[in-house]
């Protein structure tokens, strides 16, 4: 494993599957000065038998080819799963479906104590925790553990979780010589992930600023105090029953995650930002799929789903009749997902924010750093004297 050899943090995506894998427990998940997982070795109990550099996704190869992708926009037919999701309620009829055939459903939930953790569900029910985005790393604990127990006895899985996780969790499996023929993997476009750390930090402050305690958070909030949803918003929950709405405007958290002031280090360089897919299924929002929309209400959000494999195929096929679907040339849908391209931007500020967050409070380190640097502010000014202004020319839109 790269990290343990050489610590460039830029290689780790804190997946643990290292820390699962191994047998003699000498890995154990540690936080950083910034609050991310990393891998720690105790090196007097290693026995260099190897496996946490064979199961480490960062060198993960086995992709699907994005030729054969089947592209759909999809909305789920049951408005009020719709106006609960982040997107347009896919998922939530993919989950009805596998606990139906008896799967288990491992996905992340954002729980009572404002964690974010992999767990299993294995009712549609119990399905619903796993709706709407969380935009923290989640926590796998004993997930991949559980997964390969369960498929040894014969159970059948549903894993939803990042691209790098879904790549970890069929490495580890191969290692423990488990059969993924009853395990079907579902990802999201993933644009980056904080610590829960730094979320904890951002609770206890917005708690003080409020002076009572958050009993729920989500993302992706659909509803607002002037009528309408705005995906770039959260919703809060205090104990005594009132909530706020809140904005990527004037809320820290939402500023500082939409503006990539805090993401992991290997966000910057995933190797997971491209066409090939790791897992059965991908899910992401439409955007940049409007025109293709024609004679769907997306008001309150559509699901762009990208099948690929035989099993994804077959699930989106049985699942036809709970949603509205439109299907999309595969090439228009992953021209439209910039992260199927590239990886995320990082903020030119990030370094300088966990410095500054060192003596300041999140809600200050935020507002100093989230805005863009001066040469960055001057080079945008630049830009557009050079549209408004050509060489040799007047101002667009003036007198000739």
């Amino acid at each position: 494993m790269a990290f343990l050899k050489d610590g460039k943090k830029n290689k780790c995506c804190g997946c643990s599957a290292c820390a699962s894998i191994c047998p003699s427990g000498c890995i154990s998940m540690r936080e950083d000065e910034e609050g991310f997982l990393y891998p720690q070795l105790n090196k007097d109990k290693c026995i260099s038998c190897g496996l946490c550099e064979k199961v480490c996704p960062e060198g993960y190869k086995e992709f699907y080819k994005p030729e054969g992708i089947e592209a759909y926009i999809g909305i789920n037919k049951d408005r009020a799963v719709v106006e609960k999701s982040t997107s347009g309620g896919a998922f939530s009829a993919l989950c009805d479906q596998l606990t139906g055939r008896g799967y288990v459903v491992y996905g992340a939930e954002l729980d009572e104590k404002l964690k974010v953790r992999h767990i299993p569900a294995h009712k549609p029910a119990e399905c619903e925790k796993f709706r709407k985005s969380k935009y923290v790393q989640s926590d796998m604990s004993s997930c991949f553990a559980d997964i390969a127990k369960l498929l040894k006895e014969d159970k059948r899985i549903a894993f939803s979780g990042l691209p790098c996780q879904c790549a970890a969790l069929k490495e580890y499996l191969k290692l423990k010589n488990c059969s993924c023929d009853d395990l079907l993997f579902i990802s999201v476009l993933c644009r980056g992930v904080p610590p829960q750390k730094l979320f904890d930090i951002y609770i206890s402050e917005t708690e003080k600023k409020y002076g009572k305690k958050i009993s729920t958070y989500e993302f992706r909030n659909k509803r607002s105090d002037h009528g309408k949803g705005d995906i770039r918003s959260a919703r809060m929950i205090f104990e005594d029953g009132s909530e706020k709405i809140l904005f990527k405007e004037e809320d820290p958290y939402l500023k500082g995650y939409y503006k990539r002031l805090f993401l992991r280090p290997s966000c910057g360089e995933c190797s997971f930002a491209r066409k090939e897919r790791v897992a059965d299924i991908t899910l992401s929002d439409h955007w940049g799929l409007e025109e293709e929309c024609a004679g769907l209400d997306v008001s309150l959000g559509a699901s762009l789903i990208m099948a690929v494999s035989n099993k994804g195929k077959e699930l989106v096929e049985d699942v036809k009749e709970e949603l509205m679907l439109i299907a999309v040339d595969k090439d228009k849908a992953l021209s439209a997902q910039t992260i199927t391209s590239k990886p995320v931007y990082m903020h030119e500020n990030r370094d300088r924010f966990f410095s500054m967050l060192k003596k300041k409070s999140f809600y200050e380190a935020v507002e100093k750093n989230a805005r863009p640097p001066l040469r960055r502010m001057i080079r945008i000014l630049m830009q557009e004297a050079k549209k408004r202004f050509p060489a040799g020319g007047k101002a667009k839109g003036g007198r000739k």
